[in-house]
């Protein structure tokens, strides 16, 4: 019994976090005019990252290729990241859906 101030507390945060994440999902537009295509070539890069210990080591990070639109509405706008195929039929100006 003496754990309930701790478990209202956890309780609290969770319906805080439940609550953040609503809102930000529903302040952030779903479709909208599309304003911009990019496309970003595939890559490799030597990353270093954390090994046993405090030490770090270099390994090569592949980073695939990835096609995004900009949507807009009248008040905001958002990326989206697309497939090849949908951002190669989409042309700036058309009405876009993000899934």
């Amino acid at each position: 019994m003496k754990d309930r101030p701790q478990n209202g507390l956890f309780i609290l945060a969770i319906v805080f976090i439940l609550v953040g994440v609503l809102l930000l999902r529903y302040t952030l537009i779903n479709e909208g005019e599309v304003v911009d295509k990019k496309y970003d070539e595939a890559y490799s890069a030597i990353e270093l990252t954390p090994a046993a210990g405090e030490t770090m080591r270099p390994q090569l990070v592949h980073h695939p290729a990835s096609w995004t639109v900009t949507i807009s509405n009248q008040t905001k706008s958002r990326k989206c990241r697309v497939n090849k195929l949908e951002w190669e039929q989409v042309k700036i100006g058309d009405w876009f859906e993000c899934k």
